[in-house]
């Protein structure tokens, strides 16, 4: 323990760091700026660079003490703004996941999209099994282009008024849809069965989505600033949008390692439990039982 405890510290320190105050030393520094140019002048060098001159005597004026007392006021608002950040991305996340109920509307209006969509491709599937064996590949890519269609409004029939929601939702569904697996149940005991490099991959995919939230919380406080200082909600509104999008990409290859996991761990898992006696592929009978133990009823 003697040995760990000094080590955990060191990792909590440059993580407060990382992710905490440096990130807020530079949102700190736009508030400064913002102080010093406010919107009049927020193009404006020379009135900026006056404003500065300003806090800069003003401090000097204040002597050691104050300087010190200004050092450690700038490390505390870091802090506190990278401690807000966090907070807004996690309630950003919670928006992007869809799960705060109403929005029903939402869903609606997307499975319509979805139903219209895959009414198409149905159709079109229907049409080239009845051309069989005389397929050509342009209704081959016809039937592809089909499928991205609405396949980019979602995998699975929308049950969350948010695409990235919906991203999810969908790899439960197909998930149990395939093997009968519940999801929300077996994967704390899926992930006891993972090897090392399933964990570390895993881990990665989240941190990757937890990180394009909370770049969406840093954007929210940066266009605050924009109270004072107009370009600050120009670049916090780039930095949502950019989140938002890296929300997308991160959610999809989570979702898509979520369901690659129980592809190929899933038998590991049946195994494990005693479901099955030996190796054997993952279908309904061996995922249904494995969810029917798990769930214990519930």
């Amino acid at each position: 323990m003697e040995a760990v405890l000094p080590v955990l510290a060191k990792k909590f320190a440059d993580t407060w760091l990382t992710l905490l105050v440096l990130p807020g030393l530079l949102y700190t520094a736009v508030l400064v700026v913002a102080h010093a140019a406010g919107h009049h002048g927020a193009l404006d060098g020379a009135q900026t660079l006056s404003g500065l001159e300003s806090l800069a005597r003003a401090a000097q004026r204040s002597g050691s003490a104050g300087t010190v007392l200004l050092l450690v006021a700038a490390v505390a608002v870091s802090s506190a703004a990278g401690y807000a950040a966090t907070a807004l991305g996690s309630a950003i996340q919670w928006i992007w996941l869809g799960t705060w109920g109403g929005g029903g509307w939402l869903v609606r209006r997307r499975s319509r999209r979805w139903d219209a969509a895959h009414d198409r491709y149905a159709a079109e599937l229907l049409r080239l099994d009845g051309q069989t064996p005389r397929i050509d590949a342009v209704a081959v890519r016809r039937l592809a282009e089909l499928a991205t269609i609405r396949n980019r409004i979602s995998l699975a029939r929308p049950a969350r008024p948010t695409w990235i929601g919906d991203r999810f939702a969908a790899a439960e569904m197909r998930v149990w849809s395939e093997y009968r697996i519940d999801l929300g149940f077996c994967w704390p005991r899926l992930w006891l069965v993972l090897p090392e490099e399933a964990r570390t991959e895993c881990s990665a995919a989240r941190a990757a989505f937890d990180s394009a939230s909370s770049l969406a919380g840093w954007g929210a406080l940066y266009f605050l600033a924009g109270c004072w200082w107009w370009p600050g909600a120009v670049l916090g509104l780039g930095m949502v949008l950019v989140a938002w999008r890296k929300g997308r990409d991160t959610a999809t290859g989570f979702a898509d390692l979520i369901e690659s996991v129980i592809d190929v761990y899933g038998p590991e898992l049946g195994l494990r439990l005693g479901v099955t006696a030996e190796h054997r592929p993952l279908d309904t009978d061996v995922g249904a039982s494995i969810s029917a133990q798990i769930r214990k009823g519930a």
